[in-house]
């Protein structure tokens, strides 16, 4: 697995699909899926690795399950 830093190499400002994606690109996403799964896991589950970033979920479509 790679440190926290090494996220910081993504070349990537969005993530919008796969296809142009080079295997280094996707290991690093695959450790940061690994990372994300421990952190799960604990106990505590705070992280700064979103610290000073804002995230937007958009819902384009009602959902359908409430």
């Amino acid at each position: 697995m790679t440190s926290e830093t090494d996220f910081s190499v993504y070349p990537h400002r969005h993530l919008l699909g796969i296809a142009g994606l080079s295997p280094f690109d996707i290991d690093l996403l695959l450790n940061r899926a690994e990372r994300a799964v421990a952190l799960s896991r604990q106990a505590d589950k705070k992280s700064a690795a979103l610290r000073g970033r804002t995230q937007i979920n958009l819902f384009f479509e009602a959902s359908t399950r409430t």
